[in-house]
């Protein structure tokens, strides 16, 4: 099952409310997934446009152990990554930035690690929605 926790840096109120975002990653396999699963996201939402650029970095990522996670279990091979986000305006500006963890310690046939990806996704997915877009 996995994880995601955001850490904000900054919690002030953004001082303008977007209509739409999208995001631009890294060149990373890993970023690119993610950048994929939170456009495929914005886009079922109907939010997905060009006004917030949702920018994001692996800090960290360990794809940990897939086969202790499935035959031990209780946290062995558990999988991990911190992925630095920062909010970025038509004009250039970054408005805000926060911190995503995830953790991904058990799954069916031991989870793989883009499921980890996947709730960073819906995580940051719902954290733009709630607090950045109209």
């Amino acid at each position: 099952m996995a994880s995601a926790n955001i850490k904000t840096a900054n919690s002030k109120a953004p001082e303008k409310v977007y209509l739409n975002a999208y995001a631009e990653c890294g060149s990373s396999e890993t970023e690119k997934y993610l950048e994929n699963q939170v456009n495929a996201k914005l886009r079922s939402m109907s939010i997905a446009g060009r006004d917030l650029k949702i920018k994001c970095n692996t800090v960290s990522y360990d794809e940990g152990n897939r086969f202790a996670r499935y035959m031990i279990g209780f946290g062995a091979g558990a999988a991990s990554s911190v992925i630095d986000i920062r909010l970025i305006d038509d004009n250039g500006n970054e408005i805000n930035k926060f911190e995503i963890t995830t953790k991904l310690s058990m799954g069916a046939f031991g989870g793989s690690d883009k499921n980890m990806l996947d709730v960073a996704a819906d995580k940051i997915v719902k954290h733009i929605k709630e607090n950045y877009i109209k």
